[in-house]
């Protein structure tokens, strides 16, 4: 099943996100640009239930780890990131970010 949104969403973005990402839309070369930011191999959204058996589950299995779930992989990066000083919850001030909309160049 394919989801098809109607409309455009706007986000707040920090400048250096903005950056990159107007950097990496122009190399997709999809020819529109109402297609996915990250596609599959096929075009379509990226979905869990494809993403995690293809690529994730591979890496984990021969660590032991295929009981693993997205939540406890979430939980575990911030309990590691909080031990090591880490911010988990930057704030976006209205210098940090944009509310541009990305420009594509034709």
């Amino acid at each position: 099943m394919i989801l098809r949104m109607s409309g455009q969403r706007q986000v707040a973005l920090t400048l250096g996100t903005k950056t990159l990402l107007e950097v990496w839309v122009p190399t997709l070369d999809t020819g529109s640009d109402s297609d996915w930011l990250f596609p599959s191999e096929n075009g379509t959204p990226i979905r869990r239930e494809n993403l995690w058996p293809r690529y994730i589950l591979r890496k984990l299995e021969p660590a032991n780890l295929a009981w693993a779930t997205f939540q406890v992989m979430r939980r575990s990066f911030a309990t590691w990131a909080k031990k090591a000083g880490g911010d988990l919850k930057p704030s976006l001030s209205t210098k940090q970010a944009t509310s541009e909309p990305l420009t594509q160049p034709r």
